[in-house]
């Protein structure tokens, strides 16, 4: 998505884009000119208690995400431009604080309440669901995600309520996807992931797209997770360009709870290249 990437580029050049973190952030009042593919659109970078980003086109597009309490509620909203196909009308609530990775990284699960209209039929939304959000720069190049040295990766969550959720981001440095960060929310109770894998116990046979997945933990209280996923469907695109994603809406199954989120098979460029030529039998590295 080119708009997708000339706003995080913006935003990357814009130092302490605020979103109520701890290094704060000036407020920027004046919209942004960017280009993306001919057309000129609008980037206002705003304080939290204000519009934290809105994205307009001169033809009159509007995707608009406003704080409206710093790191706990979000109003998000979309009208599309093409056809009159979608609008989207929700608000984000946080059900526990952000969990840092790092100063460049957080994520946070929470409910979704509002509405989505779909070729006029306007669909009710009251849903758990995560968010996450990373600030800086990416490697664009190179064998691995991010210059991390690992391949492949993942990212896995579900939200079954505000007393239950977990997730974890996995990174395969040679020897299967170990949790690099996470946290399990267990009958109220937060905790981070201290350890944890994610394997993919079945694949598409004609794609290697992931069908089945399986995630075990242990939290800093000594909790033990053991979630066991079922692919939905399956969404493949570079979210940059040394990023490539298999994203899938999830059937979650953990402490006898059922519960919808999603899977992200992670890949470098480089490291997808190899695996889909190996798998569609094209060599045999």
């Amino acid at each position: 998505n080119l708009l997708a990437v000339e706003l995080l580029h913006v935003q990357d050049r814009l130092s302490r884009f605020s979103d109520g973190l701890p290094d704060g952030g000036d407020a920027i009042s004046e919209p942004v000119l960017i280009d993306v593919a001919g057309q000129q659109r609008e980037v206002l970078l705003a304080p939290a208690d204000a519009e934290c980003a809105v994205v307009r086109s001169r033809a009159g597009e509007r995707h608009s995400h406003r704080c409206l309490e710093p790191l706990t509620r979000y109003a998000i909203a979309y009208d599309d431009p093409d056809g009159d196909e979608v609008h989207v009308d929700l608000e984000f609530s946080a059900i526990c604080a952000p969990n840092y990775l790092g100063d460049s990284h957080l994520d946070q699960p929470g409910r979704y309440r509002g509405t989505i209209v779909l070729h006029g039929d306007e669909i009710s939304v009251d849903a758990f669901g995560f968010r996450d959000r990373s600030w800086g720069p990416r490697s664009q190049f190179g064998a691995t995600l991010h210059s991390s040295g690992a391949v492949c990766g993942g990212y896995s969550y579900a939200t079954a309520s505000d007393r239950d959720a977990f997730y974890t981001i996995t990174m395969d440095f040679g020897a299967g996807c170990v949790s690099i960060h996470g946290s399990l929310l267990r009958d109220g109770t937060w905790s981070k992931l201290v350890q944890g894998t994610r394997v993919v116990t079945e694949r598409d046979a004609e794609k290697g797209f992931p069908r089945r997945v399986v995630v075990d933990g242990t939290d800093e209280q000594g909790r033990e997770l053991h979630a066991e996923g079922e692919c939905l469907n399956r969404l493949a695109l570079h979210l940059n360009p040394n990023l490539f994603t298999v994203n899938c809406l999830t059937r979650w199954s953990f402490d006898a709870i059922t519960a919808y989120g999603e899977d992200h098979d992670n890949w470098s460029a480089a490291g997808i290249r190899r695996f889909a030529r190996h798998h569609l039998g094209y060599d045999s590295a």
